[in-house]
């Protein structure tokens, strides 16, 4: 079951109320939601994300979730899906003490299946970056790129390189042992 929030909306921008706290989004500049009240405000196709309109100032927002909790970071085949329906999102696990802890995941919006690459609790995975396969016209035809940070004593860090429909590891480069990478959620990747 998704967690509700209620978005109220002051002079001074939005407000969210999750029920445990109230976090100020001061990031738009009006005073009153448009729409006829008990609304759904939704207008996407394929989602069961909610935004009914409670009062002129008032949005209770429910969000849609797939797969499991604790991923975050997601990113997708952005060469060819960017501001188009997609079907697989990438995303890491970093900070979740949950089951996918440290975990690096594909998930599939149709299916909801979800790959999993985890390695041991010492591996600190970043953000993925998506690379497609040259003249590629599938949406999971390339590769994901991670750095890995492993804390554990005498152990190297590395690139991680995964296939993207696989999920399984094509390679992994790692860094001499007199290199220590900084700890980093973000991959940083330049090309040239």
């Amino acid at each position: 079951m998704s967690m509700a929030f209620v978005l109220s909306v002051t002079s001074k921008g939005y407000s969210l109320w999750t029920g445990l706290s109230k976090v100020p989004l001061p990031v738009f500049n009006f005073t009153s939601l448009e729409g006829k009240q008990g609304t759904n405000l939704v207008t996407l196709k394929d989602t069961t994300a909610v935004a009914i309109k409670q009062d002129e100032h008032e949005m209770l927002l429910i969000p849609e979730t797939k797969g499991k909790v604790g991923y975050e970071l997601p990113t997708i085949n952005y060469s060819m899906f960017n501001s188009k329906k997609y079907r697989y999102v990438y995303g890491s696990s970093i900070f979740s003490q949950e089951e996918l802890a440290n975990s690096l995941i594909k998930l599939d919006n149709v299916t909801e299946e979800m790959k999993v690459w985890n390695e041991g609790s010492t591996m600190y995975p970043s953000e993925i970056t998506y690379i497609p396969r040259p003249g590629s016209t599938l949406e999971d035809d390339g590769v994901l790129l991670s750095v890995v940070k492993d804390i554990e004593e005498n152990a190297r860090d590395f690139l991680l390189v995964l296939d993207a429909k696989t999920f399984k590891v094509l390679a992994k480069a790692f860094v001499p042992r007199s290199v220590q990478l900084p700890t980093s959620m973000h991959g940083k990747f330049q090309r040239i």
